[in-house]
């Protein structure tokens, strides 16, 4: 079992994360959105939203540096991601986002709204992180990898 295997498990069993992106002035945005994965969870994970969302808007160059946070507080895990997000506009790529999220969400009809834009985000770094388990579990991958150091359990 990989490091990644628990970061993957994590963001496939569950279904709502908070994405930031910043505007062109640095200028935080985020909220909370439904996402899904493709082949490879952690590098593959697909949002839907509207053209005139604050998030569409800030792809105003077809890419930008985004987080994205996954967190269950009755389990203490979280998984945190620094990568880029960036709008899918190849024909094979949105049915393959489409796909992934009918998957998840069958009942969910907002990836069929005339303007929907499809976005994609590749992680560069994540740390997924067990509470849960003592010591605390600390798995950091990628460009900012960090050392591990021990976390005790919050109370």
């Amino acid at each position: 079992m990989t490091d990644s295997y628990f970061a993957e498990a994590f963001l496939v069993e569950n279904t709502y994360c908070v994405l930031a992106v910043a505007d062109e002035q640095g200028k935080p945005h985020a909220s909370m959105m439904h996402f899904a994965v493709g082949i490879d969870p952690i590098f593959d994970v697909y949002f839907v939203t509207s053209s005139g969302s604050r998030k569409a808007q800030m792809l105003h160059s077809g890419q930008t540096n985004a987080s994205m946070v996954v967190g269950s507080g009755e389990s203490w895990k979280t998984l945190q991601m620094d990568g880029v997000l960036t709008k899918v506009s190849d024909t094979a790529q949105i049915e393959i986002a489409r796909k992934a999220l009918y998957a998840k969400y069958p009942d969910d009809k907002y990836h069929e709204i005339p303007d929907a834009v499809f976005m994609h985000f590749r992680a560069s770094w994540y740390r997924y992180a067990d509470f849960s388990s003592e010591p605390a579990l600390i798995l950091p991958w990628g460009e900012q990898k960090k050392s591990e150091v021990p976390v005790s359990n919050p109370d």
